[in-house]
């Protein structure tokens, strides 16, 4: 019961977290302004995303890092290796993906349809406990139905919930996106 109390908190907190970002979308942001620095190939995280333990932000921002590399390579199994044992998607005007056969499914189905050529940048990285943090990006990059070949430029907002493990590794335990641009028809 302590647990289910702890994830509505969490969700209740990213929701707040999504809907001052809608607010302040026509805003400049603070951390918009900031030099980038570059973590690897597809991710980069700017100066306001900083965490003062270096360790975790490390070892977080490589689960970050890796999904972005399993999702550009359409590799499913990749990807479920960075999500804890009872993980949650909640897609944009979809309904939430519960479990990590439906979120297996899901990507399964995805990545037959379509094809990522992403980069992202962290721009809030926060530990919340030991064992709790969240991270919220902002993606460019290339979508590609595979039904048409057409390439397109895509946007998107993703927050991440992830839960350190016993073994000391970062997984995404929850996680929602949404484009910010319209999407091409696949």
């Amino acid at each position: 019961m302590q647990t289910n109390k702890f994830f509505s908190a969490l969700l209740f907190a990213s929701y707040l977290l999504v809907w001052s970002t809608l607010a302040s979308a026509g805003r400049p942001s603070a951390t918009s302004a900031n030099p980038q620095i570059r973590v690897s190939g597809n991710v980069q995280v700017s100066e306001g995303a900083q965490t003062s333990n270096a360790p975790e932000r490390a070892a977080i921002e490589a689960t970050i890092s890796g999904y972005f590399t399993a999702l550009n390579h359409g590799d499913v199994d990749a990807v479920l290796k960075l999500y804890t044992g009872d993980p949650v998607q909640l897609p944009f005007l979809l309904p939430s993906i519960v479990g990590t056969e439906a979120v297996r499914k899901n990507y399964e189905n995805t990545f037959q349809q379509i094809r990522f050529q992403m980069h992202t940048t962290i721009q809030e990285l926060v530990q919340m406990s030991p064992e709790w943090a969240y991270v919220r990006t902002d993606s460019a990059g290339m979508f590609t139905p595979v039904k048409t070949g057409k390439e397109a430029a895509a946007t998107f907002h993703e927050l991440f919930l992830l839960q350190k493990s016993s073994d000391g590794t970062w997984h995404i335990a929850r996680y929602s996106f949404s484009p910010t641009a319209k999407l091409p028809d696949f």
